[in-house]
């Protein structure tokens, strides 16, 4: 018999559900892939939860039911729902902080604060009420970082079983308000950390705190946030974690994103024919109204626009290139200074 490891796999989006950026592709693919590495050896049975958004149209969704957290001093309802997605059971929270924010990522700090502490929060607790416990919690940049402290101050407190934490930065900047106040009034206080004294109010680096490992989304970027340049003020507790820390390179959906089976492409290809793509080519040029050419440097941007992706080094090498022909489509939101 093979050992089961439970894994609660934490995000603020995931694809097919809701998806923004990045980390939607990330918690929409990855815990699947995990759920396929079991072998006779290990079985991961990796679930994930998301914040059940207004924004998502998600059908075949069960009640699991009603829990509650304490809050000064009286209650607020938790409304857990389950569904699956390509055999990947998903667990839904929804309560009066999610229902109040209509978007997934608002611009008022207080909105988003207020609804992250409560999924945070309300995930820790959900394994209570689906007869199944976590031996991972597996959480994703700053909007699910605080289940992570929620879980080690429950193992000090409470005695509870060793859940192992495990933090993922997408985008180490982002680090979340100050939720002092919110923590509190959920009866969980801040502890004394080695943080930056500016940084033990905000969930990103109490998640990162708590965690017993720490996840970056490369190698590179992994190496990076252990620099002045690009940790964000805590490049110094990071050095300090550097053993724990592990930059895992995220990989491609080769099934999502398939030039070979894809419908949302005119033509599919392979690499035994790639002359077909000229048809995808010709297409975008028409749907563009740009002239048709099969000859001319047609280039395709979709990203957020920050120089974190490279985007002001794509623009300068746009720029250097005014000489010779070439065709460009540049979709994403962003940086209204590039």
């Amino acid at each position: 018999m093979p050992k089961t490891i439970n894994v609660l796999f934490l995000a603020a989006e995931a694809d097919p559900f809701v998806k923004v950026g990045g980390l939607g592709d990330v918690a929409g693919s990855l815990p699947k892939a995990l759920r396929a590495l079991s072998n006779d050896d290990v079985k991961l049975d990796v679930r994930l939860v998301l914040p059940y958004h207004p924004v998502i149209k998600a059908e075949n969704v069960n009640p699991l039911g009603i829990y509650t957290l304490s809050r000064n001093n009286s209650e607020v309802e938790v409304e857990a729902f389950e569904t699956l997605v390509d055999g990947l059971p998903v667990y839904l929270i929804n309560g009066e902080a999610i229902r109040a924010n209509g978007s997934v990522y608002s611009a008022d700090a207080k909105l988003d604060a207020e609804k992250y502490v409560f999924f945070s929060l309300a995930a820790l607790k959900l394994a209570n009420h689906i007869n199944w416990t976590p031996d991972v919690i597996h959480a994703n940049d700053w909007h699910t970082a605080l289940s992570l402290y929620g879980n080690l101050t429950k193992r000090w407190e409470e005695g509870a079983k060793h859940i192992a934490n495990v933090m993922t930065v997408h985008n180490l900047p982002f680090m979340g308000p100050d939720v002092r106040d919110l923590m509190e009034s959920y009866g969980v206080k801040l502890a004394q950390t080695d943080l930056p004294d500016w940084a033990r109010v905000m969930p990103m680096p109490l998640g990162l705190w708590a965690s017993d490992a720490i996840v970056a989304v490369s190698p590179t970027y992994g190496n990076e946030i252990l620099t002045e340049e690009y940790g964000a003020g805590l490049f110094d507790f990071l050095q300090i974690r550097h053993e724990t820390l592990s930059g895992i390179l995220n990989g491609i959906d080769t099934i999502s994103f398939d030039p070979a089976t894809d419908n949302a492409i005119g033509a599919n290809y392979d690499a035994d024919n790639l002359e077909r793509r000229w048809t995808n080519k010709k297409l975008l040029q028409e749907r563009l109204g740009f002239p048709h050419d099969q000859n001319i440097p047609l280039f395709g941007i979709v990203s957020r626009m920050d120089i974190q992706k490279g985007m002001d080094i794509a623009f300068n090498a746009l720029k250097t290139m005014k000489k010779i022909d070439f065709q460009a489509v540049i979709l994403g939101t962003g940086d209204p200074k590039l």
